[in-house]
C-alpha cells in the first residue's frame, strides 16, 4: 500500500450525502441523503435516472441490495413504534411494494441478506423464538421457509452474506455477546463453524471462517475496537491480532477488517487484509490523521463490484462524509 492511499478513489456523492446503507454485488452504492429541511431520501449514487425515495422522519433504511431483476430490496424500520418492513423498490419508476412486515404489538426489526433470488431474514416468530427464514422467490406474497431457530433464551442475529452465496449468522444468550457462528451454504443445511470460549461476531464462506472473540473490558467499559481476531481456512486456524468487533469482511478471496488503536498516542485507523495461505497481514488503507484533534473516523469495509468500499469523516465540525473505493482486480 502507498502511504498516501493513492490507489483509492473518492466517489462523487450527491449533496446532502449522509452515508451508504448498502453496496450491491454489481457495485451500486445506495445512499441516504438529507436536504436543507432535514428530509431524508434513499438514492443510487451516480445514477441520475434514479427517482429518490423519500422517507418519513422516524424511518431508518438498512442493508439495501440489488435483486436479479434490477430492483432494490431494503429493510425499513420505524424508530418511533418499532415496526419493520422489507420493501422492494424500482429506482427507475419509483414504485415499491412490501415483501415482509412486522407491525403492531410485538413488532420487531429484522436483518436481511440477498443471495440470487432468495431473501434471507432474521425474524421473531409468534412463539417468541428468533429464527432464520428465507423467502424464495423474491416476490409479493411469496411464503417463507424457516432454516434455523435459536434455542430458548437465545438470540439469532448478525446476518451476513458472502460473495459465494454463503449465509452466516450468530446465536447467543440474550444477556451475552458470546455465542456460536453458523453458516448455510447455497442449497445446504445450517452448520456450526465457530464456537469455543467466545465468538462475538463473524463471517463465513465456502472455505474460510473469520470471527472476533470477547472484547476487553476496563474502567471505561467494553472496548469493541480491540477484540481478538481469528480465522480458519481449509481447516488451518490463524490468529490475526485484533479488530473492531463486527467489522470483518470476506471479499475476493481475502479477509478484511477495521483496526483501531485508541491508546495514546492515538494511531490512525487502518483497513487490514489477510489472504488465506499467506503469512502476511497487509494494510490497504490508513486514515490521513494529522493530530489527536484532526482525525478521521473510518467505517468497516464493504465489498461490491470487484471493489472495496470505505467511508470516512473528519472530526472537525465542517467535515463531510466521504466514500472511497479500491479496485481489487
Amino acid at each position: 500500500m502507498s502511504d498516501d492511499n493513492s490507489e483509492w478513489s473518492n466517489v462523487d456523492v450527491p449533496d446532502g450525502y449522509l452515508g451508504t446503507v448498502g453496496i450491491s454485488s454489481t457495485g451500486n452504492a445506495y445512499a441516504v441523503l438529507q436536504d436543507a429541511k432535514g428530509i431524508q431520501s434513499l438514492t443510487v449514487v451516480g445514477d441520475d435516472t434514479a427517482a429518490p425515495l423519500t422517507m418519513r422522519p422516524a424511518e431508518i433504511v438498512q442493508n439495501a441490495q440489488t435483486a436479479d431483476d434490477g430492483t432494490v430490496v431494503y429493510g425499513l424500520g420505524d424508530d418511533d413504534d418499532g415496526e419493520f418492513w422489507v420493501k422492494q423498490w424500482d429506482p427507475e419508476s419509483g414504485e415499491q411494494s412490501v415483501l415482509y412486515e412486522s407491525v403492531g404489538v410485538g413488532a420487531s426489526w429484522s436483518e436481511t441478506a440477498l443471495v440470487g433470488d432468495s431473501l434471507y431474514l432474521t425474524r421473531r416468530h409468534d412463539d417468541g423464538s428468533d429464527c432464520l427464514d428465507v423467502l424464495t422467490p423474491i416476490a409479493v406474497g411469496a411464503g417463507t421457509t424457516t432454516l434455523d431457530c435459536a434455542k430458548e433464551g437465545e438470540t439469532l442475529d448478525h446476518l451476513r452474506a458472502a460473495p459465494d452465496g454463503t449465509i452466516s449468522y450468530l446465536t447467543h444468550p440474550q444477556a451475552s455477546d458470546c455465542g456460536a457462528l453458523h453458516k448455510v451454504a447455497p442449497g445446504g443445511a445450517p452448520q456450526t463453524v465457530a464456537s469455543g470460549d467466545c465468538v462475538s461476531r463473524g463471517n463465513a464462506d465456502g472455505t474460510t471462517v473469520v470471527w472476533t472473540g470477547l472484547p476487553p473490558t476496563g474502567d471505561l467499559g467494553t472496548n469493541y475496537f480491540d477484540a481478538p481476531l481469528s480465522a480458519t481456512s481449509n481447516g488451518v486456524e490463524r490468529e490475526l491480532g485484533t479488530a473492531a468487533a463486527g467489522s470483518t469482511l470476506l471479499c475476493e478471496g481475502s479477509v478484511y477488517w477495521l483496526w483501531e488503536d485508541f491508546t495514546p498516542p492515538v494511531s490512525p485507523s487502518e483497513i487490514r487484509r489477510w489472504t488465506p495461505g499467506s503469512d502476511t497481514i497487509e494494510v490497504v488503507y490508513r486514515s490521513p490523521d494529522e493530530s489527536d484533534l484532526n482525525r478521521f473516523s473510518t467505517s468497516a469495509p464493504q465489498c461490491g463490484g470487484d471493489r472495496l468500499w470505505v467511508e470516512r469523516i473528519g472530526w472537525r465540525g465542517d467535515s463531510k462524509p466521504e466514500l472511497l473505493t479500491l479496485p481489487l482486480d
